[in-house]
């Protein structure tokens, strides 16, 4: 066995390393999140990436906002398709399933009110090999507002 600083020393090259990757997801454009027309309440899930993308364990670690439809705050749910041990094919899978899958299906929710920067999670989304990421959102006026949502993902951590 090493001695600490040995430790030390190989875990910080290992991190400093490129093992850990970053990738943003989807490559081509991003979804449509729409929020319910009711206002405050969420629009359905659909996906931002499918589970053929996701190849190694991955944590969504931030959401990218494009596109907004209006001036609004929005609040993105993040999830995955992976929920109560069970793994669905897509977004339209975990609705199907029902109210208690589409709950279930929920990790993490970001505000956002502006485009184009990174907006990092507050605690990481963990997304097992064979699941894909699913994402919704709301905005707080009573019309269907609409945005687009990309992900960064970390990878080999």
């Amino acid at each position: 066995m090493g001695s600490g600083s040995e430790i030390k020393r190989l875990y910080g090259a290992y991190i400093g390393s490129s093992n850990i990757r970053q990738i943003a997801l989807p490559v081509a454009i991003s979804p449509l999140l729409t929020a319910n027309v009711a206002g405050a309440t969420y629009g359905a899930w659909v996906d931002i990436a499918l589970l053929a993308t996701i190849t190694l364990e991955s944590l969504v670690v931030a959401v990218v906002p494009t596109a907004l439809s209006a001036a609004d705050e929005y609040t993105i749910d993040i999830g995955t398709t992976y929920v109560n041990g069970v793994f669905y094919a897509n977004a339209a899978a975990v609705i199907a399933a029902g109210a208690a899958v589409i709950a279930a299906a929920h990790r993490a929710e970001v505000r956002v009110e502006a485009t184009g920067l990174p907006v990092p999670l507050q605690n990481p989304v963990y997304i097992p090999v064979g699941a894909g990421v699913i994402g919704r959102c709301y905005g707080i006026t009573a019309v269907a507002v609409t945005i687009r949502a990309s992900i960064v993902l970390l990878q080999r951590f």
